[in-house]
């Protein structure tokens, strides 16, 4: 009787001790359970406590992955319009900060808008450099600039009427360039320098594959032949100036 009763007063203060300690974590109700001194009754009320802070815990945490998930899109949307906004900076600039927010979100609302925000500045950039283009043919600058100029829509528009055009006009202007280097390469009088100078144009520009490998062979040739030459000047030179 009264071990019975020892052993139910050294577990009521067990209990009371327990009850003292810090919320317990998993592991340390783990640790509770393989404890005899504690009663089956506070074990019971431990594990229901700990449902409960798990349940409060895990509505909690997942408000909190909501709102932090939405505060990055928040920050990314709100420095695609604040570029969007700056006349300082340049469309590919803008593009760029939308094409994020269109990436990361793509069925949201904000993905819609950049979608849209993408396709104007991309609209704005090929116009731009359309009238770089015109610009430069209205100048009459050579021919390898113009035809530079025109790659510059090429390579950022890639299709469209646009490109599509700037693609004729290009080819248009490369042909002329390479029709213009052959012509000259096969005039006699015309010195080795200003045939050089006519082949390295074609490289400069946008040669198609034929017209690279022959203006490359044409260059290397050519290059030969003037080194070959003034070596053979100054050896002349030499034999005259020993000759006096």
């Amino acid at each position: 009787m009264l071990s019975g009763m020892g052993a139910g007063a050294h577990a009521q203060q067990a209990d009371a001790q327990a009850k003292k300690k810090t919320v317990l974590t998993f592991y340390g109700l783990l640790k509770l359970e393989q404890d005899p001194d504690i009663s089956d009754a506070r074990k019971l009320q431990e594990w229901q406590a700990f449902i409960q802070r798990a349940s409060e815990q895990t509505v909690y945490a997942n408000k909190a992955v909501d709102r932090w998930k939405n505060a990055a899109k928040v920050r990314l949307v709100d420095a695609a319009r604040t570029a969007d906004a700056d006349s300082s900076l340049s469309a590919p600039d803008k593009l760029t900060k939308w094409q994020q927010v269109a990436r990361l979100y793509p069925r949201s609302k904000e993905g819609r808008q950049a979608k849209r925000r993408v396709a104007h500045w991309r609209s704005m950039e090929t116009k731009r450099r359309v009238q770089a283009a015109e610009d430069v043919e209205k100048a009459r600058r050579p021919k390898v600039e113009r035809i530079l100029a025109w790659a510059e829509v090429l390579d950022w528009a890639k299709k469209g009427s646009e490109a599509r055009a700037a693609s004729r006009r290009l080819n248009d202007l490369q042909s002329q360039l390479y029709s213009e280097a052959q012509s000259v390469d096969r005039i006699a009088r015309v010195d080795k320098r200003t045939k050089l100078a006519a082949w390295r144009d074609v490289l400069a520009a946008r040669p198609t594959s034929k017209q690279r490998t022959k203006a490359q062979s044409r260059v290397a040739q050519l290059e030969a032949e003037l080194v070959q030459s003034e070596t053979s000047m100054r050896a002349q030179g030499a034999a005259n100036d020993g000759s006096k």
